[in-house]
């Protein structure tokens, strides 16, 4: 997990592009936790850029659009770690720093190939096994086959007619 940056937070955001009036801005926020902060608030919407730009720039394939979206959450997961969200922006940041300067990438893995599909030597051949699984099995098939024919094969009622007078 991400430990306090040693640096102060306007050092911080200096070095992921806030300059120094935004900086200002940003600083009351900085030591919250990206859970419990407002996205469309414009202070995080500049902070987020600087993030999106170092993460950019180690190679994650994301647009700086200064919102949290899933492939900057996605890069901030592998860069800083799965708790990312609860831990304060300037952690995440000195993370970020720190990563870029031991030369981590935030490029995703690609995904591995998925297995071939083994075929059975015999396929099921039953004959109910069109029917998805249900809580017990054919039973719950019998008895609401029995209770459908009950109710759709009635007899239709008599209808008494008055005797004429």
């Amino acid at each position: 997990m991400a430990t306090p940056p040693e640096r102060n937070i306007r050092e911080l955001l200096k070095a992921i592009g806030v300059g120094n009036v935004n900086a200002s801005g940003i600083i009351q926020y900085a030591w919250m936790a990206p859970a419990t902060t407002d996205p469309r608030s414009g202070p995080i919407i500049i902070m987020v850029q600087g993030i999106q730009q170092m993460l950019q720039a180690m190679g994650a394939e994301i647009r700086v659009s200064g919102y949290l979206d899933t492939p900057t959450a996605a890069a901030l997961e592998r860069i800083v770690g799965p708790q990312w969200e609860q831990i304060s922006w300037a952690a995440n940041i000195g993370a970020i720093l720190a990563a870029r300067k031991a030369g981590m990438s935030a490029a995703p893995t690609p995904a591995a190939a998925p297995a071939p599909q083994v075929i059975s030597a015999q396929p099921p051949m039953g004959l109910f096994d069109f029917l998805p699984e249900v809580p017990g099995g054919l039973l719950t098939y019998a008895v609401g086959a029995v209770i459908a024919w009950h109710y759709l094969h009635k007899r239709p009622a008599r209808i008494i007619r008055p005797a004429r007078s």
